[in-house]
């Protein structure tokens, strides 16, 4: 997914190259040290093959969310399209929680299923 989103951004020209990136992920998605690093090469590796050394791969570390609000800001439509695309009980304040929230910043929400091993599914964000 971040390869995804740094080809989208390179694309849309909000970023141009050269650069460095750095990437904060949120420290609850149990990453430890042995997979981060992991990671870390593997995107580094796909970086340098698909830009020539014209994308460096910086600093790779968690962050926990209570202490960034920028993770927080990105939690909450993630955790709308979650809810709206995951849950089949019985609705409750949750439901319209993600309703607002979705509806509030004038998203439409899909999911995506792609072919890579490493990941399942994605949701795309329509603004």
């Amino acid at each position: 997914m971040l390869l995804q989103g740094v080809a989208h951004e390179l694309e849309s020209g909000r970023i141009d190259l050269p650069r460095a990136m750095d990437v904060s992920l949120d420290e609850e998605q149990s990453l430890d040290a042995f997979a981060l690093a992991a990671l870390k090469r593997r995107l580094a590796a796909q970086l340098e093959t698909s830009y020539y050394g014209a994308l460096v791969l910086g600093e790779v570390q968690t962050t926990p969310s209570r202490k960034s609000a920028v993770i927080q800001l990105a939690d909450m439509p993630a955790g709308a399209a979650q809810r709206r695309l995951n849950h089949s009980g019985e609705r409750s304040y949750k439901d319209d929680m993600a309703d607002l929230i979705i509806e509030e910043l004038g998203l439409a929400v899909t999911e995506e299923r792609t072919d890579d091993s490493e990941s399942d599914s994605s949701v795309i964000f329509l603004l």
